[in-house]
């Protein structure tokens, strides 16, 4: 038995049952196949690496007049992304790279070295240890470098608050006594399970260095009980709305061409959902309108068949309709977009930043005409979490989604056909404590078009072996067994598994998230129909699969 399934066998019954109350080893008839509806497949080349976590993951936001409750950001955040983006630039292999190794017929021949992707498990092994002691070392010289530079400054500067973080994550000296090097400290800090938030980080931080058919290896090494039929590989674009291009930027093309590769020549069940981002789209109209844009390259892409969905990220600071509204609702003070994207659409607009609400409303109203034409499997971020602003998660919010599906005599878009996975059911906390507040809750009725789902992805307290939210987690599959029926769907049939990989892969215990997901379903005497709906007969509704 590996590390892995000695962890999922002994970790089943921690995760899921006080030291009073033990649960038994799993007894459910789980499905041996399952559909993650919910992936990324993303490195350090695709996304933007600074901004994302100073901005998304730390909270530094760039807007004019926050208000006192979005002005906690962590400024160590920032040091962390420009950490991360300094090392990464030059390992992680960009689209065109891998784009280009996957034509040499690598795969058919002996294994590019460069590639480190092996079917023999040892020598995959053997890669990966030196891949990670490369990245260590290349943290370590950087960090050395950020003592020797900041050395005397104040203590509350970003790098020094993010040196002091990880003397405290390494956790004091050497067995010598002496004070341990960085790369002693990244050795401490950076390995599967870190301990610490830093740690997680940091080795999310090597994952983002790797290939992405090494990151679809990972994700599929994690299930131990289950194989996966097809999984959705969500692409990213969030330049504009974070002004950062990534280092030896993987375009958006760049990014759909190598997808199609790995689902065509490596991994057929790779489902690519390509990113669209309505400011792209509006900056690219204006600045060459007689040009093709970003939609019209996607419908391009859609016709040969070369993505299978769309994913857009609305947390980025867009509504899917209604955003001249948010114009109307900031009157005199300041933009509600980030202060750099307002002088961008200045620069290309060279007009006041109040026609950009129009213009977002226009592609986006223009990107959901044709999806529902053509049936397009939509993926959105719903959660209420993971935004670029303050506050912008809200901009995804159920109440926002009505205004797309609600007839125009409504006030609506009236696209009840639209093919949408509401990406993030909601909190265990708030889905029990929070009804009149609770998103999962408030997307009930947005279930009932005909083509709308919600998936249960990234809900770290399904692994969390704390006592007290294990038996949250208890209360919260009785309680979704209830809001299924009051939803008129008592057999499950809206509802996607997804786990939200690569992201998850900082969370500890990942590799228990399906089977404590099944076992909630089993203890809340949902019927196993409905678990076999859930876990994939669902999705490939969704997703318009044939089998």
């Amino acid at each position: 038995m590996n590390r892995r399934a000695l962890l999922l066998s002994v970790g089943a019954v921690a995760a899921c049952g006080s030291s009073q109350t033990r649960t038994p080893a799993l007894d459910i008839a789980a499905p041996t196949t399952i559909v993650d509806a919910h992936t990324h497949v993303f490195n350090a080349t695709d996304l933007s690496v600074q901004e994302f976590i100073s901005v998304v993951v730390f909270k530094n936001y760039n807007q004019e007049n926050l208000p006192p409750e979005c002005r906690d950001g962590k400024p160590q955040g920032r040091a962390l992304g420009g950490l991360l983006k300094s090392t990464l630039q030059g390992i992680a292999p960009s689209a065109r790279v891998e784009s280009a190794r996957i034509d040499r017929g690598a795969q058919d021949g002996p294994p590019d070295p460069e590639e480190d992707v092996f079917e023999d498990e040892e020598r995959q092994n053997a890669a990966d240890e030196a891949a990670r002691n490369g990245y260590k070392d290349a943290l370590a010289n950087r960090l050395e470098a950020m003592d020797r530079a900041t050395s005397g400054h104040d203590g509350n500067t970003p790098a020094r608050l993010l040196l002091s973080d990880i003397d405290i994550a390494a956790g004091g000296s050497g067995l010598d006594g002496r004070p341990l090097s960085q790369r002693q400290k990244m050795d401490r800090i950076v390995r599967e399970e870190a301990p610490t938030d830093i740690g997680r980080y940091l080795d999310w931080g090597f994952w983002l260095s790797r290939s992405r058919s090494r990151i679809i290896k990972r994700f599929k090494s994690v299930y131990q009980r289950q194989s996966v039929s097809h999984f959705v590989g969500l692409m990213v674009d969030y330049e504009h709305w974070l002004g950062e291009a990534p280092h030896e930027r993987s375009t958006t093309e760049d990014q759909i061409t190598v997808m199609h590769k790995l689902r065509t020549r490596l991994h057929p069940g790779l489902q690519s959902f390509a990113p669209f981002d309505p400011l792209r789209e509006a900056l690219e109209g204006v600045r060459r309108p007689a040009q093709p844009t970003s939609l019209d390259r996607l419908k391009e892409h859609w016709r040969q068949q070369r993505i299978q969905g769309v994913k857009i990220y609305p947390p980025m600071g867009f509504r899917p309709t209604d955003n001249v509204g948010l114009e109307r609702e900031h009157p005199g003070s300041g933009s509600p977009f980030p202060t750099h994207v307002v002088e961008q659409w200045n620069r290309a607009r060279g007009a006041d930043a109040r026609t950009l609400g129009r213009a977002l409303d226009d592609a986006m109203l223009a990107f959901f005409t044709w999806a529902a034409t053509e049936q397009v499997p939509i993926t959105t971020h719903s959660g209420n979490s993971v935004d670029a602003g303050c506050r912008f998660a809200e901009r995804g919010h159920p109440a926002q989604w009505a205004k797309v599906f609600a007839s125009p005599s409504e006030g609506g878009l009236g696209l009840a056909n639209l093919r949408l996975c509401l990406g993030h059911f909601d909190s265990v906390s708030d889905f029990l404590n929070k009804p009149g507040e609770s998103w999962g809750r408030l997307k009930g009725p947005l279930l009932r078009y005909p083509n709308v789902y919600v998936d249960l992805s990234f809900m770290e307290e399904f692994v969390s072996e704390d006592a007290d939210q294990a038996a949250q987690v208890r209360r919260f599959f009785t309680a979704l067994r209830d809001y299924a029926r009051t939803s008129g769907d008592p057999d499950f049939r809206k509802l996607l598994y997804g786990s939200d990989w690569i992201m998850f892969e900082r969370i500890p215990n990942r590799e228990r998230y399906f089977d404590n997901i099944a076992r909630g379903f089993s203890q809340a005497a949902i019927p196993a129909d409905a678990l076999r709906n859930f876990s994939s007969e669902n999705a490939k509704r969704f997703l318009r699969l044939s089998a």
